[in-house]
């Protein structure tokens, strides 16, 4: 599942370290929002959980929300990728980290390229460093 926004990590991540249902208001003191934008968070994200059939967000009434797993594997994978990015993106926005990454990555597989050709010029001339060397 993508999460695009630093609130949906904190949101899910206050969801899977409550030991019980958490409301709305802790929510929205956790992930430093309103009450409002968590109650149109919630439904967001359960979707997109329900969707790649992870866990499904329920709401109890008066007590809170409740994660509900539907794939015990695909959960534990799940609740794995969520700690990594809560501290991978702990002081800085999603969009930033990503934009930073892909960067990061552009110019690792750039480089890499670069020897991968160098290499392949190498092995397809060598009759030439032969002749030179010989």
């Amino acid at each position: 599942m993508k999460i695009e926004k630093n609130r949906h990590l904190l949101l899910l991540d206050g969801l899977l370290q409550s030991d019980g249902p958490i409301t709305a208001e802790q929510l929205a003191f956790l992930s430093d929002s309103s009450t409002r934008t968590v109650k149109q968070d919630i439904p967001l994200l359960s979707s997109q959980m329900e969707k790649e059939k992870i866990a499904v967000i329920r709401a109890l009434k008066a007590k809170g929300y409740v994660i509900e797993v539907l794939d015990p594997e695909k959960f534990a994978l799940f609740a794995e990728e969520v700690a990594i990015m809560q501290r991978l993106y702990y002081k800085y926005p999603i969009e930033t980290m990503e934009r930073r990454m892909y960067i990061i990555q552009s110019f690792l597989f750039r480089t890499v390229t670069k020897k991968r050709i160098a290499c392949s010029h190498i092995i397809n001339n060598r009759h030439l460093l032969l002749m030179i060397a010989g």
